[in-house]
């Protein structure tokens, strides 16, 4: 059999009237309207809090079998998720926010208005989820696991992906921690269980240092990450015997970056350098260009990017355990090492030190 039939059981409805960067669409909300004829079909679908929209590339004309992807590189085009394909169906997991009669109301569809829906099934984690393993034991289970995958295999492509989940966008910045970190585990052939045997000393405060907190699993929180506050692109990374490797950023590199698109340049310049009033086209446009020059960064060598040098550290000792004491003014607990004449810093008013985006006062 060549040769299967389908039916369109309904249609998207939402604001885009043409493709735009999907990420971005997935921020919105659509409709999906389900067909009279079908309509018994979602009975009991509000149980469900995720689901596979199979939806037709209606607008889309024709296909190459080699491509440009998102990040502008040349893949077959069943590597990509490119709307230009043989067969032109897609699939994508969006999130039940209501149901009324027969309108479905999803978020995370990247579908334009008027798409063709095919097919909806309940999206089930233990089967569609990617790169799903058997049961762990919760004994031996590691939380970092799959990112030191990710680091054996050299992924970096993944990790970016999961450091702007904490981030919270793409930008070269993030790029740079996340490429620069991945080869200093690497060369240190280390990972990490976030109990101080292996230490990050940072000398920013800027983006690079969410990619660094996120690949080698030094936080602030675990005491894994020192903060060195000289407004350096740099880091370096140590084992608890001090053997260690600094790597920083080459006085050029956002040359390579930006350099190549001037209108990223000129877009960040306004938008985040002077913070000079911008369109939401605008900022949607910037978003999108340092997202490609995100994965265009991680895909330059290392050495190309950073000046990289052996160290022998000093690390501060294991972080010490603090008994708490009650403030005599609020009543809150607080470190004992942070309280004067049984007070906490903000009722003494005493000097404390912040940091914030300016660095440390």
């Amino acid at each position: 059999m060549d040769e299967i039939e389908l039916k369109k059981i309904g249609k998207v409805k939402n604001k885009f009237k043409e493709k735009k960067d999907p990420f971005e669409m997935r921020k919105h909300k659509s409709k999906i309207i389900i067909s009279k004829e079908y309509i018994e079909g979602i009975y009991r679908l509000d149980e469900i809090t995720h689901i596979l929209v199979i939806f037709g590339f209606h607008k889309s004309q024709g296909f190459d079998l080699k491509q440009l992807n998102y990040y502008d590189e040349y893949k077959g085009v069943f590597a990509t998720r490119s709307p230009r394909r043989p067969s032109q169906i897609a699939t994508t997991v969006a999130k039940v926010t209501k149901i009324k009669d027969n309108v479905i109301e999803v978020l995370g569809l990247d579908a334009i208005n008027d798409s063709p829906v095919l097919d909806i099934k309940p999206f089930v984690a233990s089967i569609d989820e990617s790169n799903q393993e058997e049961e762990k034991d919760e004994e031996n289970f590691s939380p970092r696991e799959k990112i030191n995958k990710m680091l054996i295999e050299n992924d970096l492509e993944k990790l970016l992906l999961k450091s702007a989940e904490l981030h919270g966008h793409f930008c070269p910045g993030l790029a740079l921690g996340v490429l620069g970190s991945a080869y200093a585990m690497k060369e240190l052939e280390v990972t990490n269980d976030g109990m101080e045997e292996i230490i990050a000393i940072t000398e920013t405060n800027n983006c690079m240092a969410d990619g660094i907190q996120f690949v080698t699993g030094c936080t602030f929180a675990n005491n894994a990450l020192v903060f060195r506050d000289f407004g350096k692109n740099a880091f370096t990374l140590s084992k608890r015997n001090g053997e260690g490797i600094r790597l920083c950023a080459k006085n050029n590199f956002m040359e390579k970056i930006k350099g190549k698109n001037k209108e990223l340049s000129e877009l960040f310049e306004k938008i985040v350098t002077k913070r000079d009033k911008s369109s939401k086209e605008e900022k949607e446009k910037l978003m999108q260009l340092m997202r490609k020059a995100s994965f265009s960064l991680i895909k330059i060598k290392p050495e190309e990017i950073f000046n990289i040098e052996e160290k022998e550290i000093t690390l501060p000792e294991y972080a010490p355990i603090h008994e708490s004491i009650q403030c005599k003014e609020c009543g809150e607990n607080t470190m004992s090492t942070r309280a004067k004449d049984d007070l906490c810093l903000e009722c003494s008013g005493k000097k404390y030190f912040e940091l914030n985006g300016h660095g440390i006062y």
